[in-house]
């Protein structure tokens, strides 16, 4: 869904920067209109376009629809298992295929047809025109949850059996606003707020009303996108439904293991889910804004010690600072793509000949590769591609660095026991043996052997190792989260990577050094490169 959401924004945005030409108004001022798309198609009129629009997301809808109530019929016979993975298969796809209609909307002149209705409006325009992809995405949950249901009723007879805490099943309605709110409330509300700061600033910059000077409207633009990206976790607290977290033992433990690696948080919060989902997060750039999400379904399914793995996967993306590292590659991989893709245009595309006779060459072609606005969307949409393509790359990888360090923590945690368990024990006999200095009568003492003092040195200097215990807790702790929230081990996700996938890489690390992992390593040089393609950016936009 985030990638759809993504996607659906930089559309809008490729939109109104490839479709503007400069006009003159009647108050001599320069505005930008729209070089509407639809143009291309003169005998389209608003119903045509309309039933463009809404015809194949109906269609799809119907298909998804239909697999669904299919799904829901097989489960438990024969085949059930396998009309269920191609449910699935079609859900993870789903966003990809709304994602290409909502491109076609825009090339059919949906948004033309809306802006001719109401003007161009500070984001109400964008909103409507996004609003039947939007839908769809919400009558598909409608759609899924008689399968969820049907899921998570065997998982309640399994739970019966075994004696685990039976979670009360979410209504229709439930589930849908459940969906909504975590779908849409993480990703669409700041993007919403974003684009509208720079349209507005658009609409006051010199092009248009003429208010904001073009450097004041160059500085205001990147002050609105970290100010949304600073307080948006305020928002995110209460359309997520959370609460403090009760105090108790998961607390003191949670607070604790923030203490021990230093991560500072302003509070760690109930995220109440109806049981409906088990999962945790964390949200903000600064200790201020800075929650820690434990959701209801994890803290009355999963294991202590599961929770604690779960929980130590979510401080490793405050304490390495991940959020920080994924904007600096975003923007690196951004700006280095279409520096790149301008210099591979200037270098392959001839520039235009200029010839007093027209007819004499063919005439004047039919797309002129060097408009500016063809030129942008020629270099803009392989830059964005390649950027998601590297981002989803990153994004995985900073996944298993996060598993690596949930580990690593369990590693530390264990040692920290066995280290206090032997103090303990030689302090009871210390007093033992003190004790017996005290009684009457002759003492043996028995000399520690050169052999034991040796080893135990050499115990205390070596660099601890990931055990099969440390990295089976958060292999257990990934394959229940999965299973609790009916996610398959093997489902590929954009940013996360698959279940299975990542648990095989912790497999991998058994026996290996704790201080020195692969993942470390390759992450350590996609920082040293996108400091040096920012730099480069730096200094070509200074030179330039």
């Amino acid at each position: 869904m985030q990638i759809l959401l993504l996607g659906l924004f930089v559309a809008l945005f490729l939109h109104d920067t490839t479709t503007a030409v400069e006009t003159t108004s009647a108050g001599g001022t320069l505005r930008t209109s729209e070089a509407l798309p639809a143009d291309a198609w003169p005998g389209l009129g608003p119903l045509p376009v309309l039933a463009i629009v809404l015809g194949p997301k109906l269609l799809l809808l119907i298909i998804y629809q239909t697999m669904c109530m299919r799904t829901r019929r097989k489960l438990g016979q024969t085949g059930g298992q396998r009309a269920l993975n191609t449910l699935e298969r079609l859900t993870a796809a789903l966003p990809l295929l709304l994602l290409v209609l909502f491109i076609c909307d825009l090339a059919f002149g949906g948004l033309r047809v809306v802006r001719l209705a109401l003007q161009h409006v500070v984001l109400i325009d964008e909103l409507i025109v996004m609003l039947p992809t939007l839908l769809v995405a919400t009558a598909a949950w409608w759609s899924y949850y008689p399968v969820d249901r049907r899921l998570r009723e065997s998982l309640i007879f399994r739970n019966a059996d075994t004696g685990r805490p039976i979670v009360p099943l979410l209504s229709r309605g439930q589930y849908v606003s459940m969906q909504m709110r975590h779908q849409f409330g993480l990703l669409l509300l700041p993007l919403l707020v974003v684009f509208a700061w720079y349209e507005a600033l658009t609409l006051l910059g010199p092009d248009h009303r003429g208010v904001l000077s073009p450097d004041l409207a160059l500085t205001l633009t990147p002050v609105g996108v970290i100010a949304v990206l600073i307080l948006s976790p305020l928002v995110i607290r209460y359309v997520w439904h959370t609460a403090p977290l009760g105090t108790g033992e998961v607390r003191d433990r949670m607070l604790a293991l923030c203490k021990m690696h230093r991560v500072r948080v302003r509070e760690l919060l109930l995220w109440r889910t109806g049981g409906g989902m088990v999962n945790a997060a964390v949200t903000g750039l600064i200790r201020q804004v800075r929650f820690i999400l434990l959701s209801d379904g994890l803290l009355d399914q999963v294991s202590a010690r599961g929770i604690e793995a779960v929980m130590a996967h979510e401080i490793a993306h405050v304490r390495l600072r991940h959020m920080f590292w994924m904007i600096a590659v975003l923007l690196a991989t951004l700006g280095g793509t279409e520096l790149a893709a301008n210099l591979a245009f200037d270098q392959f595309v001839p520039a235009p000949v200029e010839t007093a006779d027209a007819d004499a060459v063919g005439g004047p072609p039919m797309i002129d590769l060097h408009d500016p606005n063809v030129r942008l969307l020629i270099t803009a949409v392989p830059a964005f591609l390649v950027t998601m393509l590297v981002f989803g790359w990153v994004s995985r990888r900073i996944e298993r660095q996060a598993d690596v360090f949930a580990a690593r923590h369990l590693v530390l945690v264990n040692e920290q026991e066995v280290d206090s368990r032997d103090a303990t024990r030689r302090r009871v006999l210390a007093e033992a043996l003190s004790d017996g200095e005290n009684q009457p009568g002759p003492q043996l003492t028995h000399p520690p052997d050169p052999a034991t003092r040796s080893i135990a040195a050499v115990q205390q200097v070596e660099t601890p190792c990931f055990t099969e215990d440390a990295v089976n807790t958060m292999i257990h702790a990934l394959q229940r989260v999965a299973e609790l929230n009916h996610a398959p081990i093997h489902r590929k996700s954009w940013r996360h990577g698959s279940i299975a996938w990542r648990q095989d890489h912790l497999r991998s690390l058994v026996g290996q050094p704790v201080d020195d992992t692969p993942v470390d390593r390759v992450l350590g040089w996609v920082k040293i490169v996108t400091l040096v393609v920012v730099a480069g950016l730096i200094l070509t936009h200074a030179a330039g």
